[in-house]
């Protein structure tokens, strides 16, 4: 992804991590670092600049931050019961057209 992207999360946003590893640019204290892992979902605890970081993943005084292009949104539970209404009422209009042909 580009760089000049804008950072799209904001405090409080529930996003999944899409990546397996990441490129540590400063690091002083190798016993301070925590990074996410691919698949774990997350609440963004604070966004500067084009960075994200997670309360679990900070350690002490310590905050690790990691580039927004990495993660995803979180879909919203409600998406997903319409996605799954909306499918399942395809099925149903499958499943009468099939017994009336």
């Amino acid at each position: 992804m580009s760089d000049n992207i804008l950072n799209p999360f904001k405090s409080g946003d529930r996003v999944v991590c899409l990546v397996s590893s990441w490129e540590r640019i400063f690091v002083k204290h190798d016993d301070k670092y925590s990074a996410p892992k691919k698949g774990e979902v997350l609440t963004v605890d604070q966004v500067e600049g084009e960075g994200v970081c997670f309360e679990k993943h900070n350690v002490g005084i310590y905050i690790n931050f990691f580039h927004h292009s990495g993660f995803a949104p979180v879909q919203d539970a409600t998406d997903m019961e319409f996605d799954d209404a909306e499918t399942a009422d395809q099925t149903e209009v499958a499943h009468v057209e099939e017994m009336t042909v």
